[in-house]
């Protein structure tokens, strides 16, 4: 007969910093690559691409938001009021604690307001209607009215393999630039770090 063990067990403190930026940012990778791979489906995973640059910029915004507004005044009041500005404002204060000029005519900060404004085009639709004259050859029978260019929505329109490109790189570069000036980690590349104490 074979003697069962009682496995021994202890209780330890555990700690886990939690970076929503870097899993958003390997999403919108993720997606970017199935986009590259299948057509099929390709606009979707282009949109969702699309989403997560935003959100990612956002998240990052965030923890270098937290990190500095946290440190200026030892408490959460500072933060807690820019925490509420739009990404574009939170990105201002940040910048102005920075001392970073920040160039919104040169790369990678002149794809943050149209990277935004696809964000609240998305996250805020409203159903619209769009007209058109289109030119279409004298022997056709059949349209596909949703592969028009002329009667897709501006946001719609974005929503091409090389935006999605351009748009990760920046957020990344932008991640960058913060985190280095910010003196914080880049939580692009830290994933989920954690700690352990008895």
């Amino acid at each position: 007969m074979t003697e069962s063990k009682e496995q021994r067990t202890k209780r330890v403190h555990a700690t886990r910093y939690i970076t929503p930026a870097n899993t958003l940012h390997n999403i919108g990778g993720y997606a970017i690559e199935k986009a590259e791979s299948d057509e099929e489906g390709s606009f979707l995973e282009l949109v969702t691409a699309l989403l997560m640059c935003a959100f990612t910029l956002e998240a990052v915004l965030n923890h270098v938001g937290r990190h500095l507004f946290y440190s200026v005044d030892g408490d959460s009041a500072l933060w807690d009021l820019v925490e509420r500005a739009n990404p574009l404002e939170k990105l201002s204060a940040i910048a102005e604690q920075l001392s970073l000029p920040v160039d919104y005519g040169s790369r990678p900060f002149q794809l943050l307001k149209p990277m935004f404004k696809f964000r609240n085009a998305v996250a805020h639709p409203k159903s619209d209607e769009v007209s058109a004259m289109l030119e279409v050859p004298d022997d056709i029978t059949h349209i596909r009215i949703s592969e028009a260019r002329e009667l897709k929505a501006d946001w719609e329109l974005q929503c091409d393999i090389d935006t999605a490109r351009e748009w990760h790189q920046a957020v990344w570069d932008i991640a960058a630039i913060l985190c280095v000036q910010a003196d914080t980690i880049n939580p692009l590349v830290t994933g989920y770090p954690g700690s352990w104490s008895f």
